[in-house]
């Protein structure tokens, strides 16, 4: 049993990312694509993004790692632990789609229990 998260990947036209990555992010992850005139964006929902343990994960970190961190932004968004930004990534705080993090907390209760 895992931990799912929602989780968005942008990079900037002057960033080439590896075919493997992108193939990793839309076949493994189920990615929704984005394109603008200034980048191009990687949505998905409720996916298992193991950042330290899954071997093309280790390999995308490593390869962001190497780039301009105002050239592209991750943000992961684990339901269980909204609290947590390890996954977390770049600087591309201007974005054109307006990603950012966002925490919303609420109460659900069935309010005519059986019993």
């Amino acid at each position: 049993m895992g931990i799912r998260s929602d989780v968005f990947f942008a990079h900037k036209n002057c960033v080439s990312i590896p075919e493997k990555f992108h193939d990793m992010l839309e076949q493994k992850h189920g990615a929704e694509v984005y394109l603008t005139d200034e980048g191009t964006a990687y949505s998905m929902e409720y996916t298992k993004w193991y950042m330290d343990c899954d071997t093309d994960m280790v390999e995308f970190y490593e390869f962001l790692a190497n780039l301009n961190t105002s050239d592209f932004i991750v943000i992961e968004a684990c339901h269980d632990y909204p609290e947590i930004t390890d996954g977390d990534a770049g600087d591309w705080y201007d974005n054109p789609w307006g990603a950012s993090r966002f925490i919303r907390t609420g109460i659900e209760f069935d309010s005519k229990p059986n019993g």
